[in-house]
């Protein structure tokens, strides 16, 4: 306002007071304009760390999945390698290999194997007394075969058998192992044929007796008939599903038929 009009309206007191009112009410704005810069200025920064702080998360939270499906893989692998299915398959290979190359053990021997290799008799496996340095002929002394198991044979080849079938199989009945003696075990069990050939076609139940040797893993039965014709299955004492088999004349021992047997 310009000085005629501040006396008009009331002398130079009231210029004074607008005069003040003015320039406090400019430096309040002045105020106010720098005071909204700070508070953006802070509210920028405060979003700027935010940001930075997911970012760290994201990070660390990346690098623990990462952590964690590592360490599942190595408990997998470790799982895998103790697995018993494996250990019992990676046996079974062994064995095999050792059938090919010989045990360095003569017939009437078991071989105790490992770093120190020895020999025993077979009628010290699995008689209640640790007889190899490492003790290995008391180590695996189950029986693969119960009552009720029934096991498919098919047949590889064949050059003495009456009916000539494609299966055999036998199914066991029962099972009894002494205390007195424990390293083999009577088994009692039919032998099945399923035959189709000009000479004969049916269904034959051969009632058999036989029994299990520890040592030697071998299932062997007596002839169940007049052909004196004897069947004898070979495990390899881990693979408790499958067994080789043979069909040997009595008398000699020879070889005239060879299968491959399989759990059911």
């Amino acid at each position: 306002c310009d000085q005629t009009s501040c006396i008009m309206k009331g002398g130079p007191l009231y210029c004074v007071l607008l005069l003040a009112i003015a320039v406090h009410a400019d430096h309040h704005g002045d105020h106010i304009e720098h005071h909204g810069h700070d508070e953006g200025a802070h509210i920028e920064h405060a979003s700027a760390d935010s940001s930075g702080h997911f970012e760290t998360f994201n990070k660390l939270d990346d690098r623990i999945d990462k952590l964690v499906t590592r360490l599942q893989n190595v408990k997998d692998r470790v799982s895998r390698r103790t697995d018993p299915g494996i250990i019992a398959k990676a046996r079974s290979l062994r064995s095999r290999v050792q059938k090919v190359e010989g045990s360095g053990c003569d017939d009437k021997h078991f071989q105790c194997g490992g770093s120190d290799p020895e020999c025993q008799s077979f009628l010290f496996v699995c008689d209640g007394h640790k007889d190899c340095r490492n003790g290995a002929d008391e180590q695996f002394c189950e029986m693969p075969t119960k009552q009720g198991d029934y096991f498919e044979g098919h047949v590889i080849w064949d050059t003495c058998t009456q009916r000539k079938p494609d299966i055999l199989a036998f199914e066991i009945t029962s099972v009894r192992t002494s205390t007195f003696f424990t390293p083999a075990s009577l088994v009692r069990a039919n032998i099945l044929i399923d035959h189709e050939n000009p000479r004969f076609d049916g269904h034959a139940s051969l009632p058999a007796i036989g029994a299990y040797h520890l040592g030697r893993r071998v299932l062997a039965f007596r002839p169940p008939e007049s052909d004196r014709l004897a069947l004898f299955c070979k495990f390899d004492g881990y693979n408790m599903d499958r067994c080789e088999g043979f069909i040997a004349h009595e008398a000699s021992l020879d070889i005239c038929a060879e299968l491959v047997f399989v759990r059911k």
